[in-house]
C-alpha cells in the first residue's frame, strides 16, 4: 500500500500483516501527526509515546476501546481527570489494568509483578494447567483440543 493519506489507522486491516511502512510514512510527516477522523493524535516517536504513557495528566481510559466508544460526558475545561473518575464504571473494559490510572494503575500493578514474571507464569501455567481447555469443552462438549486450537485468537505465551 501507498497511499497511506487515506488510510484508517484504526479499521484499514491492510496493515496488520505489516504496519511499518504506515509508521515510517507518519514519522516522515511529523512527531505528532492528527488524525481529524477520529480526533486523536498518532505519536510516531517512542521517547514521545513514553512521555505521554508517564505523565499523569493524560489519562489511560480509552486505550483498550480507542476513539470508537467515546466518553460518557461532555469533557469541559482544561483538566477532564475528575470526569473520567466518576463515569470511570461507564467506560468499556475501564476494570483492565492498561486503562487504569495512578494511583490505582499502580496499586494493580503492584499485585500483579509478582505473577508477571518468567517464574510466576510457570507457577500460573501449573495452577490453571488445563482449565481454559476443561472450561471451553464444559461450556461446548462437542469441541475438542484440535478444534480449540484452530479457532482460538491470539493467546498469552505460557
Amino acid at each position: 500500500m501507498s497511499d497511506f493519506e487515506s488510510v484508517d489507522f484504526f479499521t484499514d486491516e491492510s496493515l496488520i500483516p505489516d504496519p511499518y511502512q504506515y509508521f515510517d510514512y507518519l514519522r516522515s510527516k511529523c512527531p505528532i501527526m492528527p488524525d481529524s477522523r477520529h480526533g486523536v493524535v498518532a505519536l510516531t516517536g517512542h521517547n514521545d509515546a513514553l512521555a505521554v504513557y508517564k505523565d499523569p495528566a493524560f489519562s489511560s481510559c480509552v486505550s483498550v476501546a480507542g476513539p470508537f466508544s467515546g466518553l460518557p460526558f461532555k469533557p469541559e475545561g482544561d483538566d477532564i481527570g475528575a470526569l473520567i473518575e466518576e463515569h470511570r464504571s461507564r467506560i468499556p473494559m475501564s476494570e483492565h489494568i492498561v486503562t487504569q490510572d495512578p494511583p490505582e494503575h499502580t496499586r494493580t500493578r503492584g499485585l500483579l509483578s509478582r505473577l508477571l514474571t518468567p517464574s510466576g507464569s510457570r507457577k500460573t501455567k501449573t495452577s490453571w494447567g488445563s482449565w481454559p481447555i476443561s472450561s471451553l469443552t464444559s461450556l461446548c462438549p462437542v469441541a475438542s483440543v484440535s478444534s480449540w486450537k484452530t479457532t482460538r485468537g491470539p493467546s498469552p505465551v505460557w
